[in-house]
Formats: structure tokens, C-alpha cells, sequence
């Protein structure tokens, strides 16, 4: 929550400047092996997980090294980037599959705005009302997170009226549908919670002429259509 925040990361970056969600899964944790099995590894068992498991290249044998300042010295010892910070390249594929499901279910649940319904009726003399519904069909709100709101980061859902040879009698050709919620915010009780409708009546003098209706969502995608004024 708000001031409990940790100074310098991205993910408290993120949420409070661009009103986003963050996590950091940790990638390793098998640095050496348990192999008699009494919860801890013991260096001798990292030694032989490295001579097994990395074919020794996971340990720099220890040199003697004339140092200029230090005078002799020896250098060696764990390559540690690739055996204790990061898995060994031959095992980054098998470490990073354990996740995919996971960071697959994570974009799984964004916003998603499509328009259920586009529809054009003949009033008479030419003029005709295009009914729009627009709808989130993801799991999150269009604004993902309410600090988004509240700090001004997120922008409004808009939903546009694209005309060549047809006039605007009645709406703007431009009109914001403002943060759709989604499907976790439903209840039985509200069902259409995550939809929001509107129209505009044109006059027309062409007959079948198409007009294009745009709906532009900042994180849950754009959707257009095609309709025929008949």
C-alpha cells in the first residue's frame, strides 16, 4: 500500500508513476544439489553438483597471481554469476519453463475491449441511429489499477465515428466511455457492469453508405467496425 513502499524499485515505480502492476519472480535457487537429503547443501555437495551437474565449469581452480599491490595472491574459486546469482545457461530453459504458465496467466487477465454490438436503424428522411456497445471482456479494469485514477495516469476508454458523406445530427464524433471494469468486478446482481452503450443519429442522403466506428482502449486494445446505413 501507499508508504509501505520500498525506495528504488520498479515495481513500486510503476504503480505510483504509471498506476501498473509489477512483480519480480526470482529465477534460481538450485545453486549446488541436497544429495543426502538433509535440507541443506553443504559445499562439498555444491562441489559435486558442479563436477556432476556443470562439468566442472562452474569452479575456477585456484592460481597463483602476482598482484601489484597486493603482492601474491591466489584467484579462483565459484564463477558465481552462472552458479549462484544466475542457473547455469544449460539450465536457464528448464528454470524459465517452470514460469511460463505462470507469466502467461498474468497477461491473461488484461483488459480486453471489443465492440459487442454495432448497429445502424433507418429513422426516415435520411436520417439513421448507429447503437454501440462496447464491452471488457478481460479480467482487469481498462485503468488496471485505482492509483491510476487517482494520480490522473489512466486514460479513458474512446469510442469514434469516422464519416465521409454523412452528417452528425445528434452525439460528438468523439466520446469518451471513461475506465471499464471487468469481469472480476461482476456480480450477479450487475451484470453488464463491464459494457457501456451509446449512439449517434447521422443523416445520410447515400444510400448504403458504411461509416467506421474506432474504440481505443490505452491497455485493453483497439476494436473497429463497419456499418451500413440502410
Amino acid at each position: 500500500g501507499e508508504g509501505n513502499s520500498r525506495h528504488g524499485t520498479l515495481i513500486s515505480w510503476g504503480y505510483f508513476d504509471f498506476g501498473v502492476l509489477g512483480w519480480v519472480p526470482e529465477h534460481w535457487g538450485g545453486f549446488g544439489k541436497d544429495y543426502n537429503g538433509d535440507k541443506r547443501i553443504s559445499e562439498a555437495e555444491r562441489l559435486r553438483w558442479n563436477d556432476e551437474e556443470l562439468k566442472g565449469q562452474g569452479f575456477a581452480p585456484w592460481k597463483a597471481f602476482k598482484h601489484p599491490q597486493l603482492g601474491d595472491v591466489e584467484i579462483g574459486g565459484w564463477r558465481r554469476k552462472f552458479t549462484q546469482q544466475n542457473p547455469p545457461p544449460s539450465m536457464l530453459e528448464a528454470e524459465i519453463a517452470m514460469k511460463v504458465s505462470w507469466f502467461t496467466e498474468m497477461a491473461m487477465v488484461s483488459p480486453i475491449v471489443a465492440i459487442q454490438k454495432a448497429k445502424a436503424t433507418a429513422l426516415g428522411g435520411g436520417l439513421f441511429r448507429v447503437d454501440l456497445v462496447v464491452e471488457n471482456r478481460g479480467y482487469m479494469p481498462t485503468n488496471i489499477t485505482e492509483r491510476a485514477i487517482v494520480a490522473k495516469l489512466a486514460k479513458p476508454v474512446r469510442a469514434s465515428l469516422k464519416l465521409t458523406a454523412a452528417a452528425l445530427v445528434d452525439g460528438k464524433a468523439a466520446i469518451s466511455l471513461g475506465h471499464i471494469p471487468g469481469r472480476r468486478s461482476l456480480s450477479a446482481a450487475s451484470p453488464n457492469d463491464n459494457a457501456r452503450t451509446l449512439s449517434w443519429v447521422l443523416r445520410a442522403t447515400t444510400p448504403g453508405l458504411v461509416v467506421e466506428i474506432e474504440v481505443v482502449s490505452e491497455k485493453g486494445g483497439t476494436d473497429r467496425r463497419k456499418v451500413a446505413l440502410r
